[in-house]
């Protein structure tokens, strides 16, 4: 039995801004079917092993060329794999036979959503990478942030959140206007009501991106990190835009054209780093495979988000891994949608082939964002993990390297 962790503050600053989406917008991907050994694919998709699902889609297509299911379940995996060629194709293939089909049309919107409107985040590097200081590396990397070349602000950098985030009092002061959008799933299962904007250009370093969609959400009246409080959010939508590297060994954010995919890589392996496949769902949300201390692998969200913690999990995963909930120091902490208790623990997390021990667990009791997802998600992998490398997320190789 693993041993009781040793007494700790209580983590009072603990907070997220994961699951920024809609349900709907994941709806499609579910599997129609799931039992039988012929059926397989869908029992592996359920159990978020794209990859083997993705094998199985293609060995049904192959002996069924007309199986409507394989090939939906087969264009969920393609666009997980951030491969929007073949997953358009396919989708627009079932389309034409069937034009109502609400699956089909949910995963067209989620495709819409990552390949964005004509004209947004246009891109521009005034050499080859820029290179970010953080203001702060802990609890939370910060970092300065100037938005449409008239005021700077103080950003944090969250993989759980959708693009730009915006305080509202800041986007106030910007002149910028928002409009009403849905509502948002945060830490603890809570809900909060979510706006959109749109940002004229944002600086970072030498990096500048124009056009940019926003989302509209507290952040000022976050606790404070590092001591400041933060004007917005720097999330997967934009970070995806390039080649980026969190950098928190070295405290700063690296931003690459993201055609230097393949060079990177080769250098990456020559270095003898980690490369860990990962799965872009909906518009932001990454995952990854590994496990806590014994437990089974499975499903993890890559959120670096949750300040305070390096993993949370369901109380499920918890259950199977062994692991101590230590209820003597349960606190409150601060998510999305609100308050959310937090109860602490020590857990050896696993990500990929790439082991940490020591890592600070948070769990919410209340409950977990995880539901929304038509596949089984088993926690969230966050700072307290990554904190000791330099994480750079490849979404053309569809890899998270670690150094």
């Amino acid at each position: 039995m693993p041993k009781k962790p040793a007494a700790r503050p209580a983590q009072a600053k603990a907070r997220s801004l994961a699951a920024l989406a809609l349900v709907a917008l994941l709806g499609g991907a579910c599997p129609g079917r799931v039992g039988s050994a012929q059926e397989s694919p869908d029992a592996a998709f359920a159990a978020g092993d794209f990859a083997a699902a993705g094998r199985g889609y293609r060995d049904l297509l192959a002996a069924h060329p007309s199986d409507q299911n394989a090939g939906i379940g087969l264009a969920s995996v393609e666009l997980f794999s951030n491969d929007l060629a073949s997953a358009r194709v396919r989708l627009e293939s079932i389309l034409s036979r069937d034009p109502t089909n609400e699956r089909v049309l949910h995963l067209m919107h989620d495709l819409s959503l990552r390949t964005g409107t004509s004209g947004d985040f246009r891109v521009k590097i005034n050499g080859s990478e820029a290179a970010v200081p953080f203001v702060t590396t802990d609890p939370l990397p910060v970092l300065v942030v100037r938005v449409n070349d008239k005021l700077n602000g103080l950003f944090f950098i969250d993989t759980g959140a959708p693009d730009i985030v915006l305080d509202p009092d800041f986007a106030s002061e910007l002149g910028i206007a928002a409009t009403p959008g849905e509502v948002g799933v945060f830490a603890g299962g809570k809900r909060a009501a979510v706006d959109h904007a749109k940002i004229d250009s944002i600086v970072l370093g030498n990096a500048r991106v124009e056009n940019v969609p926003a989302t509209v959400l507290t952040s000022r009246s976050f606790p404070q990190l590092g001591g400041r409080h933060l004007d917005g959010v720097i999330g997967t939508g934009l970070l995806d835009r390039f080649l980026s590297t969190i950098d928190y060994a070295h405290g700063r954010l690296e931003l690459r054209l993201r055609n230097n995919s393949k060079a990177f890589e080769e250098s990456a392996a020559r270095r003898g780093a980690a490369a860990i496949p990962i799965w872009l769902v909906g518009d932001h949300f990454i995952f990854a495979r590994g496990h806590i201390n014994d437990g089974p692998v499975g499903l993890f969200n890559v959120d670096t988000g949750l300040a305070g913690g390096g993993v949370s999990a369901s109380q499920e995963t918890l259950r199977e891994a062994h692991v101590f909930l230590d209820r003597a120091h349960e606190t409150q902490g601060m998510g999305g949608g609100g308050p959310v208790t937090i109860v602490p623990f020590d857990a050896t997390v696993t990500l990929g082939t790439t082991t940490v021990a020591g890592v600070q667990g948070l769990f919410t009791p209340e409950g977990t964002p995880y539901g929304m997802f038509p596949f089984h998600v088993s926690g969230t992998v966050s700072h307290g993990f990554f904190r000791r490398f330099a994480v750079t997320l490849d979404f053309d190789a569809m890899r998270l390297v670690l150094e």
